[in-house]
């Protein structure tokens, strides 16, 4: 007896639930760009400030967050090879998580933390409508592999990290308990950032750079040992960072460079088997990231062999890490998905019957180039204005992340004006009978 036709397709989720997490993102990071342009000096305060806390939950739940919402809305069904379902929650997860970001930056701004308590409330329940989603799709999935074990272990991050900060929230307006605010914070950072984005960008990476390079597939066993690792250091390292336990604290970053070797070296493996040879400027930039993220474990490291407390050098390492990795990561990827998305939605119907463009010339691959370089120099930049308070750095630091920033929307709107305005239909001849794909 034959078995059914697979559930899930190139767009599982459709294009415009993931397009609306993904320009709502975008624009998140664009007005944050804005805002470090308009307020350089933000870098130069203690990391504590509560203006620094706004920038960073303004970067990291405002734009990188809701970015990496759409992108699993899309992604996971076709990995699970199953359907996609919860329309109507992925539209209330969208308006919930935009109300939300919008009370907690504000409450950051005015110091009132009831507000960013109330923000982070209905920031709480879209996380649960995405969690819910991610648990119903991989139980209906026919098989569960360490790819789909990432997207689950970094929800379960993400759950963990809002529910935290929801409780420090409270309790720094009500004062229920005695806390060390600093480890605490420390620990709901790292669960945030190296629990859910690096999480799943050591899951999702192993699907999306094969896609996208026509390289052959990953050794899930290697994968598998990887996220082991990956997932211990995690674990050891947040509840070493809650206590403050400098030897714990070292064995949980072990594991995690370890970890990040591992697939550093599967990834080489795997980039070995490409067909396509030439790496596009966005796959440039998720490598880029990569490298960043990996530099930036390699100072978290150091930090934590000081004996000191390095206030401003613990700035510029989450510069790195946010500004410079996490973030060069997502849109890097981005410069591959928004094209692919919109030729899939627009063009996908019209092939074998006219002519299609390929998705790689929806974009602008030279305002792609002009991003990665202006975002690199701009790590460089703010992570050395972050260390020394330098305002004049930091000012250059910020106006080559708004220019880079500036350079990705010419690009990725190139390619999403396809979705209102498509090219006029040509019909096929026979130098052009072949039917083009998306990848071709």
């Amino acid at each position: 007896m034959l078995s059914p036709p697979p559930h899930a397709s190139p767009l599982a989720a459709g294009a415009t639930i993931p397009l609306s997490f993904i320009f709502a993102g975008l624009f998140a990071a664009f007005a944050s760009s804005a805002a470090l342009v308009l307020f350089p000096s933000t870098l130069a305060l203690p990391h504590l400030h509560m203006h620094v806390v706004a920038l960073a939950h303004a970067w990291l739940l405002g734009a990188l967050l809701t970015i990496c919402f759409g992108a699993v809305y899309q992604l996971l069904p076709v990995v699970a090879n199953t359907a996609f379902t919860g329309r109507t929650q992925a539209w209330t997860h969208l308006a919930l998580h935009l109300l939300g970001t919008g009370a907690m930056i504000a409450g950051f701004l005015r110091g009132d933390m009831l507000l960013v308590a109330s923000g982070g409330t209905l920031v709480s329940l879209g996380v649960a409508l995405f969690s819910a989603n991610v648990v119903r799709t991989l139980r209906t999935a026919p098989r569960i592999d360490p790819i789909l074990l990432a997207f689950a272990a970094a929800a379960a991050w993400l759950v963990l990290t809002v529910t935290a900060g929801l409780l420090l929230a409270l309790n720094l307006h009500f004062a229920w308990w005695n806390l060390d605010v600093l480890a605490l914070l420390r620990a709901h950072a790292h669960a945030g950032v190296a629990g859910f984005f690096v999480t799943l960008t050591q899951g999702a990476m192993f699907r999306l750079v094969p896609m996208f390079t026509l390289a052959g597939p990953p050794d899930l066993r290697r994968v598998a040992v990887a996220l082991a690792a990956s997932q211990s250091g995690l674990l050891v390292l947040i509840f070493a960072l809650t206590l403050d336990a400098t030897p714990a604290i070292l064995l949980g970053a072990a594991l995690l460079l370890a970890s990040f070797t591992l697939s550093a070296f599967e990834l080489r493996r795997i980039l070995t088997t490409r067909k396509k040879k030439l790496l596009e400027p966005g796959l440039r930039g998720f490598f880029a990231g990569l490298a960043l993220l990996a530099f930036s474990a390699l100072g978290g490291t150091a930090l934590a062999l000081t004996s000191d407390n390095h206030l401003r050098a613990a700035l510029a390492y989450a510069v790195v890490a946010i500004l410079g990795g996490v973030l060069a990561v997502v849109q890097g990827m981005l410069c591959k998905i928004i094209p692919f998305l919109v030729w899939m939605r627009v063009y996908g119907p019209r092939v074998g019957r006219q002519r299609t463009p390929v998705a790689a010339s929806l974009g602008r691959p030279a305002c792609e180039r002009t991003w990665l370089l202006a975002h690199v120099a701009a790590t460089v930049a703010l992570a050395t204005g972050a260390l020394t308070a330098h305002p004049l750095t930091l000012t250059c630091g910020a106006l080559l992340l708004a220019g880079g920033q500036l350079s990705l929307a010419l690009s990725l709107s190139s390619a999403a004006r396809h979705l209102w305005r498509p090219d006029a239909p040509q019909p096929l001849t026979p130098s052009f009978s072949r039917p083009q794909t998306a990848a071709s």
